[in-house]
């Protein structure tokens, strides 16, 4: 008997050092809770599982996050599909180039279609070939200019009325300060 409460003693010992070994050391990637044997909760993954997944359960893993899928739809990438292609990719894979500018290039479509259509039409005498030419090109809405500008003439008034606040306060504030340090004065001069 005395032998087993030996090793009792031993085995609650060892236990007690593997569970301090994880909180010192902390638990391996992916891993939490006494002994390091749980694994991260949706959405969190990660050491100590501080970082969130934002994809959806079934792509989320515990120790990486989100992985990706086989394929992501055309024009987007990265963890779960969400990120668009970034200028000058665009395509499958982000894999295609722009060759126009930034705000022409459509992360999906790239650029502006130039497309020539050539139709033939035969009658029983004469062949007839009809070639039409059409340019699309998108433009940057009016209204998206129009309403960065007023955003930008909000915040430079609502900058002028923030310091302009300040600075009453400050005035105001130090006005009083001297106020109160001049009624000092004159009690601690009457006093004497």
């Amino acid at each position: 008997m005395i032998g087993n409460r030996k090793k009792s003693k031993f085995m609650w010992l060892l236990h007690v050092i593997v569970a301090l070994m994880c909180n010192v050391r902390g638990c391996e990637v992916g891993y939490y809770g006494y002994n390091c044997t749980d694994p991260c909760r949706y959405p969190s993954f990660g050491y100590r599982c501080q970082n969130v997944c934002n994809c959806t359960q079934d792509m989320c893993d515990h120790k990486t996050g989100c992985s990706l899928p086989q394929i992501c739809n055309v024009g987007y990438y990265g963890p779960g599909c969400i990120s668009p292609c970034r200028y000058p990719g665009y395509g499958r894979k982000c894999q295609m180039q722009c060759s126009c500018e930034l705000i022409d290039c459509n992360h999906i479509q790239g650029c502006p279609l130039t497309t020539e259509r050539t139709t033939e039409r035969t009658t029983e005498k004469t062949t007839e070939r009809t070639t039409e030419k059409t340019t699309e090109r998108t433009t940057p809405d009016e209204g998206w200019q129009e309403g960065k500008q007023l955003i930008n003439i909000i915040i430079v008034i609502g900058n002028f009325v923030l310091f302009t606040v300040i600075g009453l306060s400050i005035t105001y504030y130090s006005r009083k300060y001297r106020l109160k340090r001049k009624q000092t004065r004159k009690r601690t001069n009457t006093e004497l």
